[in-house]
């Protein structure tokens, strides 16, 4: 134990804790340092941990997280206005009750989550599983997006599968070589914009009425045609409509490239 050694140190209003392990420290038997801290949930918390868990019950201030080759499990984080929480997990898991604001950052990774009110993520080669989120901000490449409830989402991705249970307000993304499947629309969403390629596009609208406007090349679309009315346009391997399915409500609009596209069930 001699190679091992704990540092603390404070300064001013700071606590800072450090495991030193020696370059020649070798064991045949596995081991864990744990630390049991206790502090009031509104001082702010800077943690960076490799190969161990970090387990956080509540938090009222300015958080940041980095974790690698280990899992975050936290309460509800609650960040103060303008400071986001920062969490950045590689090959890891996260587990997060609730949180405000966050800006998260995810590799070789998976995140579970209940309700996010603001959450701007970067993800790449995870899943990601979301209960609720008001506003997503999302840059994806090769996950699996899951989320129940959704109420704005912006999106860039590639290779990323996207499953959503209900979309409430917008939906704004630019993705190839990936699906997407929304299986209910509420009938007060603002817009759907999509710019898609070689990937399918299911969007549960039914009997919702919308403005719709779609291009697609080397792909169809499935629409309530006893509903629309406006213009369709077939020219060679290319389908445009422009026009209205009922009356009113919100924009649909599509851009798609050998990736068929469903608006009806």
């Amino acid at each position: 134990m001699d190679m091992i050694s704990i540092d603390f140190n404070k300064s001013g209003g700071l606590v800072n804790a450090t495991t030193n392990i020696d370059d020649n420290f070798k064991s045949k038997q596995s081991f864990t340092i744990d630390y049991l801290i206790n502090i009031p949930k509104d001082r702010d918390l800077d943690i960076t941990n490799r190969y161990g868990n970090v387990i956080v019950n509540e938090l009222a201030a300015k958080g940041t997280f980095n974790v690698s080759y280990g899992n975050l499990t936290a309460g509800n984080l609650k960040a103060p206005a303008g400071n986001p929480a920062s969490i950045i997990v590689n090959y890891g898991k996260a587990d997060i009750e609730s949180i405000n604001d966050a800006n998260l950052l995810f590799k070789y990774s998976k995140l579970y989550a209940g309700e996010i009110d603001h959450l701007v993520l970067d993800s790449k080669y995870s899943t990601v599983n979301l209960h609720k989120t008001s506003n997503l901000t999302l840059d994806s490449k090769y996950d699996g997006i899951n989320i129940d409830e959704v109420g704005k989402l912006k999106s860039l991705s590639k290779y990323t599968n996207y499953k959503i249970g209900l979309l409430t307000g917008s939906f704004d993304l630019d993705t190839g070589y990936g699906s997407v499947r929304i299986s209910k629309v509420d009938s007060k969403f603002e817009k759907i914009q999509i710019v898609n390629s070689y990937g399918g596009i299911n969007i549960g609208l039914n009997e919702l009425s919308y403005k719709l406007k779609a291009d697609c090349s080397y792909c169809d679309v499935a629409y309530p045609t006893d509903r629309y009315k406006g213009d369709k346009i077939r020219d060679g391997q290319r389908v445009s409509l422009d026009g209205n399915v009922g009356t009113g409500g919100g924009s649909v609009t599509i851009n798609s490239r050998y990736g068929g596209v469903k608006l009806i069930e």
